[in-house]
């Protein structure tokens, strides 16, 4: 118990090698300096919710059986058997959670530098965990483990709980938010929604660049949640209308949440046999045909997305249409060709 107490702020933690290469992809992806910015974030905003901490795993097979003895038995029934239960329970927690974090093959050592704040939410872990884990090192090596284990829009969450909070509170509000990307620059946003596409969570609104004040020009924009580094409520209201609501939606539905910003059109793209087989397999950014005539398609979605997209196919596929974006592919074809020349 004494080593929950006087926690030291430096610890070396044993990983696996495959969580210790999705820590190393999520710091350059949320823009931090340090392995240990983005173990302190997952620790301070991830601890009560990760899988590896066993309350919310007690507490549902704890709601689950009170309501099947409160069904079939009588109060005092219930009430008598309801310990017992609980105790086989918390017996059978402990006996997996120790079985699947805490026997885990030694992998990579890593030292930790704990924040405060992480500190003192592990130097009050519940009786349970500490029955679990033994160890506060051992605890944080199955939260970083259960963290791996979730999709990049969850881990999104995690890291960037108090953004997507506030963010979530200025639509709920209609309230105008400030952003800051990581690129530096500003931005006053109307946000609109938050949504998912191939991975990435990204934030639907319109913007105007900060120097330009609330009344500037705003346009549509979808910044990606983990390049945003910071959001201020600024409490100014806006006004949208439920048919605008609707277009945006659709907008969205049409162009996925990373294309929202650019407009969508026809584009007539010729295959040969084997690039509608490519088609056919190359599910990433893949947009959706509106007719097609042999191996003639049609597609309406953005030009970046068929730039994107179809500059895969190399000469398996020919963009034709519109004339522009046939130019463009040209160019990016000429330019590879002299890179590798």
């Amino acid at each position: 118990m004494n080593n929950w107490i006087s926690i030291e702020e430096r610890q070396h933690i044993n990983i696996s090698e495959k969580t210790h290469e999705i820590l190393l992809y999520d710091i350059e992806k949320y823009h931090l300096n340090s392995f240990s910015a983005l173990t302190n974030l997952i620790i301070e905003n991830g601890w009560s919710t990760l899988s590896a901490n066993p309350m919310s795993y007690i507490n549902q097979q704890t709601d689950i059986y009170n309501k099947i003895l409160n069904k079939h038995l009588t109060l005092t029934e219930s009430q008598k058997m309801q310990q017992n239960i609980l105790h086989d329970i918390q017996q059978h927690t402990i006996s997996s959670f120790q079985n699947k974090y805490c026997k885990l093959p030694k992998g990579i050592q890593k030292n930790i530098h704990y924040s405060k704040q992480s500190i003192q939410l592990l130097q009050h872990c519940n009786d349970m965990i500490i029955k679990i884990y033994k160890r506060p090192g051992k605890f944080v090596s199955a939260l970083f483990e259960s963290y791996a284990d979730l999709k990049d829009t969850e881990r999104d969450c995690i890291i960037k709980k108090d953004l997507f909070n506030i963010l979530n509170d200025c639509i709920k509000n209609n309230t105008i938010a400030c952003i800051k990307m990581h690129t530096n620059h500003s931005y006053y946003i109307m946000p609109l929604a938050i949504d998912t596409f191939i991975g990435y969570t990204y934030v639907i609104c319109k913007s105007c660049p900060h120097e330009a004040g609330f009344n500037g020009t705003y346009v549509d924009m979808s910044p990606r949640l983990s390049n945003i580094l910071s959001v201020m409520d600024t409490g100014e209201k806006f006004e949208i209308t439920e048919n605008e609501k609707k277009s945006f939606r659709k907008k969205i539905q049409a162009t996925g949440a990373a294309y929202f910003d650019s407009p969508s059109e026809n584009i007539q793209v010729l295959f040969t046999n084997k690039g509608l087989s490519m088609y056919q397999t190359i599910l990433h950014q893949r947009p959706s045909y509106i007719h097609k005539d042999g191996n003639l398609y049609t597609f309406n979605c953005t030009r970046r997305q068929a730039a994107n997209y179809f500059f895969k196919f190399g000469k398996e596929a020919l963009v034709l249409q519109p004339q522009e974006l046939h130019e463009q592919m040209l160019q990016n074809f000429k330019d590879a060709v002299s890179t590798y020349s």
